[in-house]
């Protein structure tokens, strides 16, 4: 049954995109608190002085004795009162001593809840100035408020004065009618004219008797010390919190559309596990890598029986799998298993060896169906390898049909594991020749090869019915590579033919046997021989 692969939802999104991304996050924090930085220090020094002032209830004002003691009366009566400390007549009466262009640049009024004062504060570029324009727009206010006063008690006095004056004239005239006695309603008028001058008496007297005093300032302006508004340290931590926000959304984003293989926060893709990651510690970068074989050999172990071939193939054009490959067989091989390397494409990798250098392979068998596998197997660093020969290229179409099924059928009769290199398992050469193997693993690069390249392979290989192992991660930074010492054993002699081209030369009794165990059998000298784990390797 084809195997199916999902793209991988990774856990911890926030804690892996702040791991990948945290360059991003620090500099866009210093950045935000550069620029607050930079906005507080631009900024004016802005000093406030404030004067509070008690009102009393004044005739012709909003809060007067006519306002009422309800407390909505009262609320609305002194909202009504600070609305007119920055109005117009109050401001003219203030710019007789204040300079507009140089003073108080704003007048904010507020009214303490419950009470009958209002607190008069000014802002400006110095403390004189602020101190100046506070307590002269709240001696304005009681101006204002004191000449309202008077203005109202002088009218109320001018129109009394008048009445009065015009019923002491009607009281005359009805005095001289009460001494006629033909008049008999006189007595009657003279006495509700007299009853109405006592009124307005009282009245004109209640109206001279009108306090004008508009409240009193309870205090009055200080000099202030230090600039008002927000600390520029608290601007800039501001500033630095934004940017830190900012840095952690940008790092999730960039961690939603990065569809690159982390190897730290990845342990399978598209469904596949991630069996190894090389090159993950630089300073003991040999250790490391020895255990990520031993892993990776576990994981091949365990998921394929003896006798079993095994593709190693690269996801990508840039993900060379030769190395690792040649590094596996080695591993496997000092565990005491019989392994041969066969490689199917040239590789820059394994071009330092004797391996990408021999100049008969595997094209000379894809050739000569008659010819003897094992005569073109050579030891190269403790491993056996078919090399891919010269011309390879010519013969590539056979790599994907019976001829090379053949090959590794013979193979896999003489060795417990064929592990076979082929080029990367995206072009469908490669994976039509992977397709004659058991099992495939994959080779990519940490943050190089992406998740969708890993997926797209494992659709195409679940298609074909391949079972793919595992996958297997290189550096993104391929370290310097080791020089590997010479081969234990040459390229098989040669000899001339009719034609004068050179071929293996043939072999007589059984020379390739002989340096072979016995089928499925663990070669003699590794038996009793350390694993690389350091423990002894029992005879099997």
């Amino acid at each position: 049954m084809p195997q199916t692969y999902t793209e991988d939802v990774e856990p911890h999104q926030l804690g892996q995109a702040l791991r990948r991304y945290w360059a991003v996050v620090l500099v866009l924090t210093i950045l935000a608190a550069v620029a607050a930085g930079v906005f507080a220090s631009s900024r004016s020094d802005v000093y406030s002085s404030s004067a509070r002032i008690l009102l009393r209830p004044s005739v012709g004002n909003p809060f007067s004795q006519e306002t009422g003691s309800s407390g909505q009366q009262v609320t609305i009566a002194m909202q009504t009162e600070a609305a007119l400390v920055d109005s117009g007549p109050v401001l003219a009466i203030a710019n007789k001593t204040l300079n507009p262009d140089t003073d108080a640049t704003s007048i904010t009024v507020t009214v303490p809840p419950s009470t009958q004062t209002v607190l008069i504060t000014a802002q400006a570029g110095t403390p004189a100035e602020a101190q100046k324009a506070a307590q002269t727009v709240a001696e304005s206010y009681l101006a204002y408020r004191k000449g309202l006063t008077e203005a109202t008690a002088k009218a109320r006095v001018d129109q009394l004065t008048k009445q009065v004056a015009s019923v002491k004239t009607a009281l005359t005239a009805a005095a001289k009618a009460a001494t006629d006695p033909k008049n008999a309603d006189s007595s009657r008028q003279l006495q509700v004219l007299t009853e109405r001058l006592v009124s307005l008496q009282n009245s004109l007297a209640d109206a001279q008797s009108i306090n004008s005093d508009p409240g009193t300032m309870v205090t009055p302006a200080a000099l202030p010390s230090s600039p008002s508004g927000i600390d520029g340290r608290l601007i800039i931590a501001a500033g630095a919190l934004v940017g830190l926000f900012a840095g952690v959304a940008a790092a999730l984003w960039l961690g939603r559309r990065d569809k690159r293989i982390h190897a730290r926060t990845s342990t399978s893709v598209a469904g596949i596990p991630v069996l190894a990651v090389f090159g993950g510690h630089r300073r003991d970068r040999v250790v490391a890598d020895k255990q990520a074989y031993q892993r990776l050999r576990t994981a091949v172990l365990a998921s394929c029986s003896v006798p079993s071939a095994v593709a190693v193939s690269g996801v990508g054009r840039r993900d060379h799998s030769s190395a690792v490959a040649f590094e596996l067989g080695r591993s496997m091989t000092r565990a005491g298993y019989r392994v041969v390397l066969v490689v199917t494409t040239p590789d820059e990798d394994l071009s330092a060896s004797t391996a990408g250098q021999a100049a008969h392979g595997l094209a000379d068998l894809l050739r000569e169906p008659e010819s003897n596998v094992l005569s073109f197997i050579g030891d190269h660093d403790g491993l056996k390898v078919l090399p891919c020969g010269s011309g390879i290229a010519e013969v590539d179409e056979l790599l994907s049909g019976e001829r090379f099924a053949t090959i590794v059928s013979e193979l896999k009769e003489s060795f417990d594991y064929v592990v076979v290199v082929t080029g990367p398992a995206s072009l469908p050469a490669e994976l039509a020749t992977a397709r004659l193997t058991d099992a495939m693993l994959l080779v990519g690069h940490d943050q190089r090869t992406t998740r969708v390249e890993v997926a797209e392979v494992g659709a195409r290989a679940g298609l074909v019915g391949l079972r793919v192992t595992g996958l297997a991660l290189r550096p993104r930074r391929e370290p310097p590579a080791p020089k590997r010492p010479a081969a234990s054993e040459t390229a098989p002699p040669t000899e001339d033919d009719a034609t004068g081209a050179s071929r293996p030369a043939p072999t007589t009794g059984t020379p390739a046997t002989d340096v072979l165990p016995g089928r499925h059998e663990p070669q003699a000298a590794a038996a009793g021989r350390d694993d690389d784990s350091g423990s002894a390797q029992p005879q099997r």
